[in-house]
């Protein structure tokens, strides 16, 4: 049985990056793709409950995935900043084009779809019934 493999430490992360960065070794690359692919899978899994059925964990994890090799060609080591916080923004942001892309929806269609949405509930809250039409209109004050 081989030795166990000792859990990755800051200067060989650091050392990975340098190697990339520098010399453009791809076995560096792959190797630090691995290290932070958990990222991907943290940041999908968040999402997932929110987006229900329409888009499955699998397709959330690639959109991460391109978010993590985007936030790796952009990253400076040599700023000081730990790459999971400058990481996570990108995933996160890579997921959430990859979602409104999809969306027939216009961002200002789906605020009002929210909004109509959350004129019922108070509604329904307040008079322990479905609302009418005409009810609805009334709270969103429109014709």
């Amino acid at each position: 049985m081989p030795p166990p493999i000792p859990p990755p430490t800051q200067t060989t992360t650091d050392a990975l990056w340098r190697r990339w960065r520098d010399q453009g070794d791809v076995d560096a690359r792959r190797e630090l793709l691995g290290r932070y692919l958990g990222l991907v899978h943290h940041a999908a899994r968040e999402v997932a409950p929110r987006v229900r059925d329409a888009v499955s964990l699998d397709e959330l994890v690639s959109a991460g995935s391109l978010g993590l090799m985007q936030a790796m060609q952009g990253f400076d080591i040599d700023r000081g900043l730990a790459f999971s916080t400058f990481a996570m923004r990108r995933i996160r942001g890579a997921i959430l084009d990859e979602l409104r892309a999809r969306d027939p929806l216009s961002r200002a269609d789906r605020a009002h779809v929210r909004q109509l949405d959350h004129a019922v509930a108070a509604l329904e809250q307040r008079g322990g019934r479905a609302p009418t039409p005409a009810e609805v209109a009334q709270h969103l004050g429109v014709d």
